[in-house]
């Protein structure tokens, strides 16, 4: 009795296998970056060589691309990128003897070639690009990463490369301008990126932070609340504005009363921004203390609205009603074109009368 039980179970599980093994393949071939027991990208697709692996593909992304900086910076002996402007490429002798097969770099030699229009195909910088991914992909396995293709690897830190080189172009003295000269404006230029990095980063925050609001609140409304089409409004015109949309914050210190100096955050005024954004912006922001009423870190710092203006371009693209009148015509008395350059959409969309009954 029990060996014709084992005998059913074999027959069974050969019927079985072969179509669980099909149904994990084909699940398998439906995720990006799907790869095989070896870790090697499926062939026949140039997307799918540059795909990252399938589990957990958004923290090992991020994982990996820390990583290859890292590798980057340790090699190059650099903090940022923007520190490859102190750094000096090697020779036209080198490259060209490098290009001839004459002189290869050196092991330990991560100088990269950053001469203009030839750099992306410098046999030189792709020999040094292939020491740094041999050193991140060992190091990689070290840290039990997962394995992900060569090419999306490379993809990554050719974009690096490219900024290093961008950075050290900018550093290079212009006309009659001394070395000395060139060092100061590329650490002005380096200044300015990182003001303008933190600038971008506190507006997306900021979007996101009022586009979370706006949904916490719409999920919490029925079909039958009067202020159901007020808040997907309020959704639609955010989606609109996005991150560039967003005016910027500079940290000050100002005089307070009787408890002396505090810090305060002066928020500067989007010229080219209808005033009735402004105030729905604004609004957004106070419900979104209200339905938050407790938060954990720092406490928030209050606000100054009457700042300077902004030096942040307007977007282009925009419903007409999202832009200042008063700003469209004042610029478009100085150029009669402006408002086709500023590609103004012609989509229907219409700001709120008034943002009366609003309920939270």
């Amino acid at each position: 009795m029990l060996q014709h039980l084992l005998e059913t179970f074999r027959i069974v599980f050969r019927l079985i296998a072969p179509q669980q093994g099909e149904r994990n393949g084909n699940i398998a071939k439906r995720l990006p970056g799907a790869t095989t027991a070896v870790g090697r990208p499926k062939k026949g697709s140039k997307k799918a060589s540059a795909a990252a692996p399938v589990l957990h593909q958004q923290e090992w992304k991020a994982s990996f691309f820390n990583l290859l900086l890292s590798t980057l910076k340790r090699h190059c002996e650099v903090a940022t990128i923007e520190d490859f402007v102190f750094k000096t490429p090697p020779s036209a002798d080198e490259i060209k003897k490098c290009e001839e097969g004459r002189q290869l770099p050196r092991a330990s030699d991560f100088r990269f070639d950053f001469t203009p229009l030839t750099f992306r195909k410098s046999r030189w910088n792709k020999m040094v690009l292939d020491k740094l991914l041999d050193a991140a992909i060992e190091q990689g396995k070290k840290e039990r990463l997962e394995t992900a293709s060569r090419a999306w690897l490379r993809e990554r830190l050719e974009g690096q490369r490219n900024r290093a080189q961008q950075a050290w172009v900018k550093s290079q003295p212009r006309g009659q301008e001394s070395e000395a000269d060139a060092i100061t404006r590329a650490n002005q230029y380096r200044e300015q990126r990182a003001h303008d990095t933190r600038v971008n980063s506190a507006k997306a925050r900021k979007h996101a932070d009022r586009k979370h609001t706006i949904e916490l609140v719409i999920s919490h409304k029925t079909n039958n609340d009067p202020d159901l089409g007020t808040w997907q409004r309020l959704l639609q015109m955010i989606q609109y504005l996005g991150n560039s949309g967003m005016s910027s914050e500079e940290e000050v210190e100002t005089v307070g009363t009787t408890r002396g100096r505090r810090t305060v955050f002066v928020v500067k005024v989007c010229v080219w921004r209808h005033r009735d954004v402004g105030n729905y912006l604004q609004l957004i922001d106070t419900t979104g203390d209200k339905i938050n009423p407790v938060k954990k870190g720092r406490p928030r710092l209050d606000r100054d609205r009457y700042g300077d203006e902004g030096s942040s371009g307007a977007p282009r693209g925009l419903p007409k009603c999202l832009y200042s009148p008063e700003w469209i015509e004042e610029e478009s008395e100085a150029n009669p074109l402006f408002v086709e350059d500023l590609n103004v959409s012609e989509e229907a969309f219409e700001l709120l009368a008034a943002a009366s009954g609003m309920q939270v």
